[in-house]
Parts: C-alpha cells; structure tokens; sequence
C-alpha cells in the first residue's frame, strides 16, 4: 500500500499552500501554520507544521494510511531555500534535494490571484474564516481552496484530498532547528514550473497563454483527479 511520494505532496504543497502574495503592507516574511490532513475516502490522515522565516521554509508532515487493519506512517520534514527543497525521512532518516520547481512564488512581485488563475482557479466570491484568517474560496474542476489575500490558503482540496488549518500565526517563525538543512541529501530531479530557466526561450518558441496550464502539471493533477479544462 502506497501513499503518494514525498516529491508529489511537496508538488501540492508548493502550489496551492505557498505565500505567493504581497500585501499593502509588504509579503509575508514570517508566519506558522498548523493544519489537518484527511482524504482518500478516509483512508489517510495526518497533521501538517509549517513555518517561514525570511527566506526559508520548513514543512513537518505526519500522515497514517489505513486499509482495513494495515496501516503505514509517513513522517517527513521539507526545508525551502535558496531554489532548492531539502526533504528528510523522518522514519528512515534518508534525505534527498531537488530544485525548487516554483522558485518564485516567494518573491513580493507574485499576485496570488494571477497564479491562481494560471493553474485553472477561478474566485468564487464565497469568504469563509478558517483559523482566524479570512479568506476567498476559488475553485477548478475537482479542487477548492480558500485563499486569503496575503496569499496564505487555510483550506484546499485536491480530489477529496483536504488539508484545513487549525492555527495560524503571523510573525511567528517556529523552531530553528526545523530550518536545519541535511548534509546527506541525495538530489531528485523534477520538472521546472511553467517558466524556462532564465535566458531561454519558452518551450516552442512561444510564451503561454495566460491561464494556461504546463502540461506536466496537467499530468500531475490526472494523477490526483479531474484535469482542468482549457
């Protein structure tokens, strides 16, 4: 029985959880999030503790698959940095690194709507409070999430796979040994997000579509459920 790996719950993680947006106020810097893990028909569930401080990231994720009487655990930690994510088995104690494949979702320069929008969300109007941040629902065929305007998404369901935070703390940074990158990390490869590496042409000589979805991404969302449609 397995769950889905490491690099495609980063994948979910980095795309609809990240701090993509700048407020009036500036991007947000430092935060700590707390959430649920719950999906595949019950099968799985699981708690998620992520924080940022600067320009590091760190996500620590307990989830437990169960099928009848079998159960298998999951327990990993996730360090963002400086375009690479270092991932750490918790229960083995393996570790691999690959590059960030959205390196700049963290910049302040990202609107979060825009980025929404390009991977098949659209705003609904619903606003919802989910641990004391407020926040719009969006949604796409098979996917909600609810996304606050500082870019922070409390809630998102992927294909019945839902994460919803139970804490959420502006300014707070988490321990900093969570933020502690392993020297023993193996490098994992997987595909860049959308944009070519700096000084390419895009793929076929032509920029995409706003609201496009790069095809990669569309295979790893069959993988999850319903595809976007375009």
């Amino acid at each position: 029985m397995n769950s889905k790996s490491p690099a495609i719950w980063i994948f979910i993680v980095l795309l609809f959880l990240s701090p993509t947006a700048a407020t009036a106020g500036g991007m947000i810097e430092k935060f700590c999030m707390r959430s649920t893990i719950n999906g595949m028909n019950g099968m799985m569930s699981g708690k998620e503790y992520k924080c940022r401080n600067g320009a590091r990231m760190f996500e620590e994720r307990e989830t437990t698959m169960s099928f009848g009487s079998m159960k298998q655990q999951q327990k990993q930690r996730s360090v963002r940095h400086e375009g690479m994510i270092y991932t750490v088995d918790l229960m083995t104690g393996r570790a691999t690194k690959m590059k960030d494949p959205v390196p700049d979702v963290m910049n302040s320069d990202m609107d979060p709507k825009a980025f929404a929008a390009s991977i098949g969300f659209q705003p609904t109007g619903e606003k919802r409070t989910i641990a004391g941040l407020k926040c719009e629902v969006y949604r796409g065929p098979g996917r909600e999430m609810c996304m606050a305007d500082n870019g922070l998404a409390p809630f998102m369901n992927i294909g019945g796979m839902v994460m919803t935070a139970t804490e959420v703390k502006l300014g707070a940074t988490g321990p900093q040994k969570s933020y502690e990158i392993p020297k023993n990390a193996t490098l994992q490869h997987m595909p860049a997000l959308g944009r070519p590496p700096a000084g390419q042409p895009p793929q076929g000589g032509r920029a995409m579509p706003p609201g496009a979805m790069p095809e990669h991404i569309r295979k790893m969302l069959e993988r999850m459920g319903q595809p976007p449609k375009q």
